[in-house]
């Protein structure tokens, strides 16, 4: 039984990263009330000394971004200490980093500690790859999922409260990084609608204000090599009622059984004819436009992260 968690997450201030904080901070209020009272975020490395070093803590668990792998390598290299376990949350498609970094990675969590760490895994892509490819990784599917706080998150922001379709004064946005593919799409689209990009922005604020305004989020992937279905931007969407068409992801159901009931609600097209698709639905009423936000947060809000998270620790 894990008695002392330690979540280790240091995009605080200037360096806050709005799709890691939607995850991070929901799970460790679920890790404190669910798992283990002895649950605390450390900004630093080297505040996690006093629970190693302290021999009566038999049992440590060492939460982080797969992403911020070397915030521990470069203090303790690729050792774990005999009192510890290390769990990490992979948000990323794993041949998104670089050469060096999945080098790292296949070192630490494949190669020479896979006894002693496990990946919270968001997309059944990167699943396939470590069937295939990594056999001694150690993975839980959990991704971001329906929870209270992104819902308090999202209203506790809104200068005017919700916005109703018809007094919608932005018709399109999008949040994110804007790649060449999403960029040759929108730009094209400023030439119909009235368009909002997203982008390099840290005010949430700003961002959950602008989204509010508008009446439907597209999203776009950024490459065709990465169709995922898209948790860390669509959770924050759906559990909110914003409504949104996204290009049609590549789902693994077996894997991803969470989604079953969306598959037929969500507003889906393909890169070519999603111009058709948000003309189609820009003409749709109000009533029509709560109904499918309605359903959609229905069916998305079944599947909760706090279920997901007790699921893998029954495991342990």
């Amino acid at each position: 039984m894990v008695k002392i968690i330690r979540i280790l997450y240091d995009r605080i201030g200037e360096k806050r990263y709005l799709a890691f904080d939607l995850f991070i901070y929901p799970l460790c209020n679920i890790l404190k009330q669910n798992i283990s009272e002895d649950t605390k975020m450390i900004h630093n490395i080297r505040d996690l000394e006093k629970d190693l070093l302290n021999e009566s803590n038999k049992d440590v668990l060492l939460i982080l971004f797969l992403n911020d792998l070397y915030l521990y390598t470069n203090k303790y290299g690729y050792n774990i200490h005999k009192n510890m376990n290390i769990c990490f949350i992979h948000a990323d498609f794993f041949y998104n980093h670089s050469k060096q970094d999945q080098h790292n990675i296949i070192r630490f969590v494949n190669n020479d500690n896979c006894h002693k760490c496990y990946v919270l895994e968001y997309s059944s892509k990167n699943i396939f790859y470590y069937n295939n490819s990594f056999k001694n990784i150690r993975y839980f599917f959990l991704p971001l999922l329906h929870n209270n706080y992104i819902e308090t998150f999202y209203n506790s922001l809104l200068i005017n409260g919700k916005i109703s379709w018809e007094s919608k004064d932005i018709d399109i946005v999008f949040m994110g990084d804007y790649s060449k593919r999403r960029r040759d799409f929108f730009e094209n689209l400023k030439n119909k609608y009235n368009v909002c990009i997203i982008t390099g922005n840290n005010n949430y604020k700003e961002i959950i204000n602008l989204i509010e305004r508008s009446k439907i989020f597209v999203n776009i992937f950024s490459k065709e090599t990465n169709k995922s279905f898209d948790y860390f931007r669509l959770a924050l969407l759906y559990s909110n009622s914003v409504f949104v068409i996204t290009e049609t992801p590549k789902v693994n159901f077996q894997i991803e059984n969470n989604l079953l009931e969306l598959k037929n609600t969500i507003i889906t097209s393909d890169y070519n004819n999603m111009t058709s698709k948000i003309d189609e639905f820009m003409n749709k009423s109000g009533d029509d436009i709560r109904i499918i936000n309605t359903n959609i947060y229905d069916a998305f809000s079944k599947y909760t992260l706090e279920k997901y998270v007790e699921k893998f620790f029954d495991l342990l």
